[in-house]
C-alpha cells in the first residue's frame, strides 16, 4: 500500500524505537522491525508512547521518520507522531511529515489542552496532512472530539481507553456527526474482536512482536488467533508494557531491550511470565495458523512466526 493512496491499513503498529546498551537509536534493528511490518502488510506509527517519543530529541524523531520512510518504500503507510502538548511543535512536526511524504499524523492527546480544536485545525489548514487525533485513556471533554471529527480533511479519531465503554461513547459521539470520520481504536486488548472490525483501524503494540497473526486478526476476524493471543495483549496493555515489548523483541533477537523512559524496569517473574507467554502464543499460532514458528533463535533469524 503506497503511503497517500487514501486508504488505510486494518493495523497500524506502534514500533518501538530500539536503542544500542549506549542509548543511541539502533538503526540495523529499526530497519529489521519496520521490514517485517511492511512485509506483513501494517502501517507504522513511529516515535509514538511506545516509541518513547518524549525522550527523543527533534533530530532523532526526524531522522526516524526518515528513515522509516525510506525502509517501507510505499509498502505501507508510514505516520508521524506527535503529541498535542507540544502545540506549535506538533505544527512544525507535522509540517516535517509533509515536507518527508509521511501518510499522516498520529497527534496523541494525554491531556486535552486548551486549543486543541484550533490546533488541529491550523496543522490541518497549513499543511495538509491528514490528522488522526487519539484521546488517551478516556480523558477530556466528548464535545471537543465530536467537533473535530466533523473538520474537513480530518484523518480520523482514536481512543485509548482501559475501559471499553469510553471507547464506544467516543464512537457514537463521532457518528453523530454524520460525517463518516474514520474511526479507530487506539487500545487492542480491550477491543472484542466482533468490535475491532467495526473500526477503520487498530492501533497495536503486539503487532511489534507478532506482524503477520495481528495483522490477519484485524483483518479477517479469527477467533483462534484471538485467543492465542489474548493473554499477551492483556500483559502488554500494563503499566509495563513498553519495557515487556522490547524484552520480548530481546527474546526474538531482535533487539536490545534498552529504555529511556524512566519506566519501572520489569522484575524476573514479570520477564519469564513474558517469556512463558511468547512461547505459548508461539506454539498456538503455529496450530491455528499453520505458520513456521521462530522465537528465539538469534539475530539471523527474520523468518519469525508472525
Amino acid at each position: 500500500m503506497a503511503e497517500n493512496d487514501g486508504r488505510f491499513p486494518r493495523v497500524f503498529t506502534k514500533t518501538v524505537t530500539p536503542f544500542e546498551s549506549d542509548g543511541s537509536i539502533d538503526w540495523f534493528a529499526f530497519d529489521r522491525l519496520l521490514s517485517l511490518q511492511a512485509k506483513a502488510g501494517n502501517g507504522v506509527a513511529i516515535g509514538s508512547i511506545s516509541g518513547e517519543r518524549k525522550a527523543l530529541r527533534w533530530e532523532e524523531r526526524q531522522a526516524l521518520l526518515e528513515e522509516g520512510l525510506e525502509v517501507c518504500g510505499g509498502r505501507s503507510r508510514v505516520l508521524a507522531v506527535a503529541g498535542a502538548e507540544e502545540g506549535e511543535e506538533a505544527l512544525r512536526f507535522a509540517a516535517f511529515a509533509r515536507d518527508c511524504g509521511a501518510g499522516g499524523l498520529l497527534l496523541e492527546v494525554e491531556k486535552t489542552p486548551g486549543g486543541l480544536y484550533a490546533l488541529v485545525r491550523r496543522i490541518l489548514e497549513e499543511t495538509g496532512v491528514p490528522v488522526i487525533v487519539e484521546r488517551q485513556n478516556g480523558k477530556g471533554n466528548l464535545e471537543i472530539y465530536r467537533e473535530l471529527s466533523a473538520l474537513f480533511q480530518i484523518g480520523g479519531i482514536a481512543e485509548r481507553a482501559k475501559d471499553p465503554l469510553e471507547t464506544k461513547r467516543l464512537s457514537d459521539a463521532c457518528r453523530e456527526t454524520g460525517t463518516r470520520t474514520p474511526l479507530f481504536c487506539g487500545r487492542e486488548e480491550r477491543l472484542f474482536l466482533a468490535e475491532a472490525l467495526t473500526y477503520e483501524s487498530v492501533f497495536s503494540e503486539c503487532a511489534n512482536l507478532f506482524p503477520k497473526a495481528v495483522s490477519r486478526l484485524f483483518s479477517s476476524g479469527g477467533k483462534g488467533i484471538y485467543d492465542c493471543l489474548f493473554d499477551l495483549l492483556c500483559l502488554l496493555g500494563g503499566e509495563e508494557g513498553v519495557s515487556l515489548l522490547k524484552w520480548g523483541l530481546h527474546r526474538q533477537g531482535l533487539c536490545l531491550p534498552t529504555l529511556r523512559l524512566p519506566l519501572v524496569e520489569p522484575d524476573v517473574g514479570q520477564i519469564r511470565n513474558l517469556e512463558l507467554l511468547l512461547e505459548r502464543t508461539g506454539r498456538g499460532l503455529q496450530t491455528e495458523t499453520g505458520v513456521r514458528k521462530a522465537l528465539g533463535s538469534g539475530p539471523s533469524d527474520s523468518k519469525r512466526l508472525c
